[in-house]
């Protein structure tokens, strides 16, 4: 059974591994839309899926397993609260395909929980120095944290 990976740039193979979320790569070519300029970005969104969907991916370099879960805490200062840096690193967090959390707190900064792996946590918070248009991040404080059970990445209020 075929399936196509997002944007149809990749074509997968479902592996007779059991689980529904555990894909090889069997090929990849262009879509329609894409020339091949484009495969070297493509490869790269299909690694971002990979490690949020556990897919065992498999191109010319070799086989890319996934990596083990870890979370970390995020407390960001500046002017962080009223600018939209909520919704922000929500729509970055789950483009990631992170899971987890992100609140304004009553001393003016925001908190951030992300569970995943960790190069994509390491992305999470490259994203989180730079923020959004109107804010003014002034620091990032990062710890390590338990890895809690959540599905998708929301807002608190």
């Amino acid at each position: 059974m075929w399936q196509h990976a997002k944007a149809s740039l990749f074509v997968l193979q479902k592996t007779s591994q059991g689980s529904p979320f555990h894909f090889d790569v069997a090929r990849w070519r262009p879509c329609s839309k894409f020339c091949k300029s484009h495969l070297a970005a493509a490869r790269t969104c299909i690694f971002s899926l990979s490690a949020s969907w556990n897919y065992n991916i498999r191109n010319v370099r070799g086989t890319r397993e996934p990596e083990a879960e870890s979370a970390r805490q995020y407390f960001v200062r500046g002017r962080v609260q009223g600018v939209g840096f909520r919704d922000f690193v929500q729509r970055a967090a789950s483009d990631l395909g992170l899971n987890g959390y992100v609140k304004n707190l009553d001393d003016g900064r925001v908190e951030v929980y992300a569970a995943g792996p960790p190069g994509l946590l390491d992305d999470l918070a490259g994203l989180l120095w730079k923020g959004p248009r109107w804010s003014d991040v002034r620091g990032v404080e990062e710890r390590e944290a338990e890895v809690l059970e959540y599905f998708g990445f929301h807002i608190r209020y």
